[in-house]
């Protein structure tokens, strides 16, 4: 037996110290296809990382997208 999530998706980006929450442009996309969506928009999630899901205060269902900054070398 599968698991069925019905809760909403949201997508979370820190950048900087402020949490940006990303609306999700396509239930039926992976969390890494929303990245590569919102890629264009926030460079940094080119190279981006992935954690989740986690279940929010009101059932939605949470990830955390991150990025490994680069050093300069």
């Amino acid at each position: 037996m599968s698991l069925q999530v019905t809760g909403k998706r949201e997508f979370h980006f820190k950048k900087g110290t402020e949490v940006i929450k990303l609306d999700d442009p396509n239930n039926s996309w992976s969390p890494e296809a929303v990245m590569d969506f919102y890629s264009n928009q926030y460079t940094e999630l080119v190279t981006g990382t992935i954690s989740g899901p986690d279940l929010g205060d009101n059932d939605e269902i949470i990830y955390q997208f991150g990025f490994v900054p680069k050093s300069k070398g």
